[in-house]
């Protein structure tokens, strides 16, 4: 064998310099290593050693996966720990590889969390998120401030092998799950972790059954004076409020009969004050009455006025 045969496979043996296994107590590592389940792999970034980099970056395309995280400036882990047979638990390690603070922002999904994954069977609740209730800050932003060289855990899920209460069990198979990158003003790396279910006897269980949902009344809308299916709900309301312009040519505030109160209140806030009041008088006050026309109360001049 010659020379360069023998370099190969003196790299072949040694290599086990990765980021990942520094990172957990793996090759590479003064760290003792992590007991990690057998069903559990973490996928491993690749040495600058590996013989799959001796032809050099310049001949490889830029997909390539040896060099999927050359200039990562932060890493996310998957990580995949077994807690039961069935049961496992999902998190997400970011690690800041730059020599400055790194600030991005993620989701507040509530109940979901903050990073969506890929692997597993599309429509499958990481978060369990089907048994949670409603939520006071979905929708916002949560800041993210990583130090630099700062490895800290975003997000955590749980895996039912099983199903559980949200999910369909999974199959027998192998299964490589992601969290997919947020977005961010610099480059974000993600790497998968393996969940091994081949020699897992998985018990079947029925199909769930969504629960139906009955549909709710029509809410009606607040503060609507005015609603009203028959003329029988109108009312002419004349608010007497101090300080508040009187009805110079008589009352025409046509509004339903439950929201009397509320057009009072609303009046107060609301009407034309001295010294703006109109300068007009009328020679008398016509009578109005209350009607419903078109979904609306409205006021009409009574017959024979």
């Amino acid at each position: 064998m010659d020379r360069a045969r023998w370099v190969i496979a003196i790299a072949l043996g040694l290599c086990g310099c990765s980021r990942a296994d520094a990172a957990f107590g793996g090759a590479g590592s003064n760290a003792p290593a992590a007991k990690i389940s057998p069903s559990i792999q973490h996928a491993r970034a690749p040495c600058a050693s590996d013989p799959a980099n001796l032809d050099g970056a310049s001949e490889r395309a830029p997909s390539d996966p040896a060099l999927a995280n050359v200039g990562c400036q932060m890493m996310l882990w998957t990580r995949i720990a077994a807690q039961s047979r069935l049961a496992y638990t999902l998190s997400v390690v970011a690690e800041n590889t730059t020599d400055h603070v790194l600030d991005f922002a993620l989701p507040d999904a509530c109940p979901n969390g903050s990073f969506l994954f890929e692997g597993l069977p599309d429509g499958y609740d990481y978060y369990q998120a089907c048994n949670a209730g409603a939520c006071a800050t979905a929708g916002g932003m949560k800041n993210v401030s990583l130090a630099l060289g700062e490895r800290r855990v975003l997000a955590s899920a749980a895996i039912a092998a099983d199903g559980g209460g949200c999910n369909q069990p999974l199959d027998s198979v192998l299964y490589r799950v992601r969290a997919l990158a947020p977005p961010a003003s610099f480059r974000v790396c993600s790497e998968a972790a393996s969940l091994d279910l081949r020699r897992v006897k998985i018990p079947a269980k029925a199909a769930l059954r969504p629960v139906a949902q009955v549909p709710a009344p029509p809410a009606k809308p607040l503060n609507d004076f005015y609603a009203c299916t028959r003329s029988s709900d109108c009312i002419i309301a004349c608010p007497r409020v101090a300080g508040c312009c009187g009805a110079s040519c008589g009352c025409q505030n046509a509004v339903r009969r439950d929201q009397v109160a509320a057009f009072e209140k609303h009046f107060a806030g609301t009407c034309t004050r001295a010294p703006n009041c109109p300068a007009v008088a009328c020679a008398y006050q016509p009578a109005f009455t209350a009607e419903c026309r078109a979904g609306r109360c409205e006021a009409a001049r009574e017959p024979g006025l």
